[in-house]
């Protein structure tokens, strides 16, 4: 019995998540038509329908967010540790921003679609003549009055290490030059989640990492009961003047924020 619950949960909630995104999908391009020729205005649509679509999403997967600390006001560049697709839901459920993401999301069927009409800016971390026009697009959002969250991570992981303690990757610190060398107090977050007792652990049921099929992934989510999400955001931005110091107070910050 519990069996069939699940898939039938699954299956609900899969149909409720594709009717959502058809729906927005809709709304947005006739919302975009009407403001196409204000980029404020244009902004502040997508900021509202992108925060009711994420909310939308969460509701839908019975994510269950519990965020500690004030959201950052615009502009900002926000850095948060890396866990997989429902990270992008989650802080834009919080914040109103553009996500920075790999380059391979913009080929992902109908979500790569979905990112870049939300405006998200993507980088190939492998070319690295590539970088100046990132850092060049993610300036022009600061300069925008935008925010901009970053994974300097440059992937996902499961957030635990072998004794169970947070994990937080490496932070990259090629797209954090510009912060560095303008002095910019960067901003950060923390993310974690957890299952109820008896379900699959967090690790591999909400997190999304080390090439894990997309669509099985997906349907071990919508299976579970609920998800529990901690999004704790800082008080205090960091800067510093060099961008591997920088990186390195950022994830300092951010290790602490999932023990804390």
């Amino acid at each position: 019995m519990t069996r069939v619950r699940r898939l039938l949960r699954a299956a609900l909630r899969a149909i409720a998540l594709v009717a959502l995104i058809a729906a927005c999908m809709l709304v947005w391009r006739l919302g975009t038509i009407w403001v196409a020729r204000d980029p404020a205005r244009s902004w502040r649509w997508r900021s509202v329908w992108f925060r009711r679509c994420a909310r939308g999403v969460l509701r839908i997967l019975g994510v269950r967010l519990r965020v500690v600390g004030p959201a950052p006001q615009p502009p900002f560049l926000l850095v948060c540790n890396h866990l997989g697709y429902l990270d992008v839901p989650v802080l834009a459920s919080v914040v109103d921003a553009a996500f920075v993401a790999k380059m391979e999301v913009a080929s992902w069927p109908v979500l790569g679609r979905i990112c870049r009409w939300m405006g998200t800016l993507f980088v190939d971390r492998r070319r690295r003549r590539d970088l100046p026009a990132a850092l060049h697009a993610l300036d022009a959002q600061l300069a925008a009055g935008r925010g901009v969250v970053l994974f300097p991570e440059g992937t996902t992981s499961s957030g635990a290490s072998g004794d169970g303690r947070p994990r937080v990757l490496p932070f990259h610190a090629p797209l954090l030059h510009a912060a560095a060398e303008a002095g910019l107090p960067v901003a950060w977050a923390a993310l974690s989640y957890e299952t109820p007792p008896g379900e699959e652990d967090a690790a591999t049921a909400v997190c999304w990492w080390d090439d894990a099929p997309l669509l099985g992934h997906l349907a071990r989510l919508l299976a579970l009961p609920h998800v529990e999400a901690r999004l704790r955001l800082c008080e205090r931005p960091v800067a510093a003047a060099n961008r591997k110091r920088l990186a390195d107070e950022l994830h300092g910050a951010v290790t602490l924020g999932l023990t804390g």
